[in-house]
């Protein structure tokens, strides 16, 4: 894909709009006050923008290769999902380029707003898909709720994403959510988010993509449990730091169990009614008996 914002576009449009955009009212979409959210950039600068040519609001700029694709909640506060692509940016991943420079495929300001979303012959002819197939990186945005694994479109993303091959990153306002040296706000959300997540109770604003997408993840291999799994095993990205350890119990002794390497160790219980790690088991037989197994 040729058409995305850079950061230095968004940090302009956020500039010229911060006193509203930072302006708490209430957000019917989570029932309570926050800070504006994508669907009221939308309604309020992208929209009239791009009125009279009817187009998206990056057929207004230069267009150029994109550096990522972004997975998102709508609903999400947009001074906390700045916040995210700036981290991003000024990461390692961001391409060792000027972070300005990076830039962004954003459904919002790539797809035009007025009227349908013309998804084509079906999910994967769709923009979505197309701009996927054509990005090397996917960033998901997390909010404080991890609201992204709620939405239908996002977990099909994620999942297109994941069966695509494609680099994913979890992204937070602090930074990349498996570069943290200590258990965040963001990265709780997001085990707590994917160790519940149940696809079928994702939501979408229009009942339509939902049953779409629904058909779809019916006639693919496995169905809603393959989906389920695939993107619960991208808690996975989350074991580097260990961030699960005091979340996961062992199903014998009901105890903590501790990640090592990234994985849950299988664990037996021995005739004293202790429990053992099975790498723990064979390393001690081997001490016991002078051989190195």
């Amino acid at each position: 894909p040729k058409c995305g914002m850079k950061l230095r576009q968004l940090l302009e449009l956020y500039s010229d709009h911060r006193t509203w955009i930072e302006t708490r009212a209430y957000n019917k979409f989570s029932n309570r006050e926050t800070t504006r959210t994508m669907h009221d950039i939308v309604r309020v600068i992208v929209k009239p923008r791009t009125m009279v040519r009817h187009c998206s609001y990056t057929d207004l700029l230069p267009a150029g290769q994109i550096d990522a694709f972004v997975s998102h909640n709508w609903s999400e506060e947009f001074p906390e999902f700045m916040k995210t692509l700036e981290a991003y940016a000024r990461s390692p991943q961001g391409l060792n380029k000027d972070p300005q420079e990076v830039r962004f495929w954003i459904c919002s300001f790539v797809i035009c707003q007025h009227g349908e979303v013309n998804i084509g012959s079906g999910l994967n002819s769709s923009p979505f898909a197309k701009a996927l197939d054509g990005c090397k990186r996917v960033i998901c945005a997390i909010d404080r709720t991890a609201s992204l694994f709620t939405r239908v479109w996002c977990v099909y993303e994620l999942f297109y994403s994941s069966e695509k091959e494609k680099d994913i990153e979890f992204a937070c306002p602090d930074g990349l959510l498996t570069q943290s040296e200590q258990l965040t706000e963001y990265q709780q959300a997001a085990i707590d988010a994917l160790v519940k997540l149940d696809v079928e109770k994702a939501g979408a604003s229009k009942d339509d993509d939902k049953a779409m997408i629904f058909a779809s993840i019916r006639a693919s291999a496995g169905g809603f449990a393959a989906v389920s799994d695939r993107i619960r095993s991208m808690v996975g990205l989350l074991y580097r730091m260990g961030a699960l350890e005091a979340r996961i119990s062992d199903p014998i002794s009901g105890k903590s169990v501790a990640i090592e390497g990234g994985t849950i160790p299988l664990r037996v219980r021995l005739r004293s009614g202790e429990t053992q790690s099975v790498s723990e088991l064979i390393e001690s037989n081997a001490r016991t008996s002078g051989k190195r197994l």
